[in-house]
């Protein structure tokens, strides 16, 4: 909460000076983005301690999760892959993805821009690789839109013969 509380403000009015620039569909406003924003932060903290103790809270970082070989049925990831693909290499990407694949039958990865609101650099070599290991590859349209372009998602599942 004490990092939340550092930064909100400041990405707020960042957002607000450049309001124009942003999709109001789902948040209202850049105060509604804000709103929502710490009603989220508020209900995981008060669900945290609890959700430990139950293991539904685990410490993991890609590109290698201790995790058993498809031990879940779906995997997410959300803001870290494609968005920060100036930051995180094609290699990171790739052993990445793989990565959730070994552990999970789905995943599912939102969204597909970069931080500048560019088509990732990564995103079409990642497609093709797991289209030619025999991996089914949706690139789904998606009700929730921020960043403009950003309203997409990949869906990667072994193709099923």
């Amino acid at each position: 909460m004490q990092r939340f509380n550092e930064v909100v403000d400041n990405i707020i009015n960042q957002v607000k000076a450049t309001s124009n620039d942003w999709v109001w569909s789902y948040h209202k406003s850049p105060d509604d983005l804000r709103h929502n924003r710490v009603k989220v932060i508020q209900e995981f903290l008060s669900d945290y301690e609890t959700g430990k103790k139950s293991n539904r809270y685990a410490v993991g970082e890609l590109p290698k999760l201790a995790y058993d070989h498809q031990q879940f049925d779906i995997a997410l990831c959300s803001h870290l892959l494609f968005l920060y693909s100036d930051h995180l290499d094609y290699d990171f990407h790739l052993n990445s993805v793989g990565e959730m694949l070994r552990i999970a039958k789905e995943i599912r990865i939102f969204p597909l821009i970069t931080l500048m609101w560019k088509h990732s650099q990564h995103l079409d070599e990642i497609v093709q690789y797991y289209t030619s290991k025999g991996y089914k590859i949706d690139i789904e349209k998606v009700e929730y839109e921020l960043q403009p372009g950003g309203n997409k998602m990949l869906k990667i599942t072994r193709d099923v013969i």
